[in-house]
Order: C-alpha cells, then sequence, then structure tokens
C-alpha cells in the first residue's frame, strides 16, 4: 500500500524551515549547464551557507526536493544529522539507501550531469543568486516542458525501486516522495 500524497500545485522554488527568521532551502534548476566537474570547487569556495548541488534527472518536482528539505531541517533541529553538514544531509535525503556513500554518488552532480539543481540553505535570495552565478547554464522554471525532458524516469524506477504493483495504485511522484518521506535512518527523527 503506499498512502496518498494530497500536496497544492508546487511552483514556488523555496522550502521553508519551520522556526522563523532561520535560513530556507531555496531551488534553482539549470539545463545545458557546460561546467558540472567544476561546480563542487567553485561552490565550496563561494559562500558560508549550506549548497547542495543535485542531479536534475532524478527529480520529479519541486515537492521532490521539498521533502528533502524537510527531512534534512528536521534532523538538523532535532541534532540527529546523519551527515556531516546540511549540503550532505539535503542530497542523502532524498536517497532510499541507507548506505551515505551510495546515496551521495547517485544524486550528486558528476561530469556528466546535464542539469543540475541548486539547493541553498539561506537567509535571503540575493545568497542563492550569487550561486546562481556560478552555473554555467540556463536557468529554467520547474514545472515546465523543459523540466520534463531532464527527467530520467528510467534511473527514477531503478533508484527508488518502484514496481509496476506501486504504479497502480499511485503515481511514481507519489510513490517516490513517499520513499523518500519514508525513509529511515537510524538516530533519524523519523
Amino acid at each position: 500500500f503506499v498512502p496518498r500524497i494530497i500536496r497544492p500545485s508546487m511552483t514556488e522554488s523555496s522550502a521553508p524551515a519551520p522556526e522563523s527568521g532561520g535560513p530556507t532551502w531555496r531551488f534553482a534548476l539549470f539545463v545545458e549547464v557546460g561546467n558540472p566537474a567544476a561546480l563542487p570547487g567553485k561552490v565550496a569556495a563561494a559562500g558560508d551557507f549550506p549548497v547542495a548541488l543535485v542531479d536534475a534527472a532524478l527529480l520529479l518536482s519541486p515537492f521532490h526536493l521539498n521533502v528533502a528539505a524537510h527531512k534534512a531541517v528536521t534532523n538538523f533541529q532535532g541534532g540527529n544529522l546523519v551527515t556531516r553538514d546540511m549540503s550532505s544531509e539535503f542530497v542523502f535525503s532524498l536517497s532510499p539507501s541507507k548506505k551515505i556513500s551510495e546515496g551521495l554518488r547517485v544524486f550528486s552532480v558528476c561530469p556528466k550531469t546535464k542539469a543540475v539543481a541548486v539547493a541553498a540553505w539561506t537567509r535571503t535570495e540575493e545568497e542563492l543568486r550569487a550561486v546562481e552565478t556560478l552555473v554555467e547554464g540556463r536557468k529554467v522554471a520547474w514545472e515546465t516542458a523543459e523540466f520534463a525532458k531532464v527527467v530520467d524516469i528510467g534511473r527514477v524506477r531503478k533508484v527508488y525501486n518502484v514496481s509496476d504493483t506501486e504504479l497502480e495504485c499511485a503515481s511514481l511522484e507519489d510513490v517516490v516522495a513517499s520513499k523518500v518521506a519514508t525513509s529511515v535512518v537510524a538516530g533519524s527523527s523519523f
């Protein structure tokens, strides 16, 4: 049984932290990225706030990112980070695996990545814009035909081990969001 997820349309590009005045996960999507291999180093040197770079081919919607963001923030606030920092916690929160290295390997940007989701845990939009300038690619809106072309449904189904039976009960996005939200790691607050 896969529970049905009821949610509003996800056209906004941020996931607020539960505490007021705190940092917020802000998201941006880039296609035709020309510098994926150099991005991790550039981002690490650019600022003093967590930034995660995710292979957008494995993302189904901004909701997928919001579920992972909520999970990372909840683990942080509960003092239960599974990884060393918020950037890796965010990326690992997308993974159905309990193995940190595997989760980071699968979802992180690699030299062949052509579409990148930038997730920055910042207090201002300006901080996200500063990171966006490091990406050599074209920024596109979520929930567009261009974003739909980026998603690799076969890879998503393989990574999340989605069966045909599950898809008889719910959409692929709902199945994946359920698996992200309910994956439990020792020490996690979920």
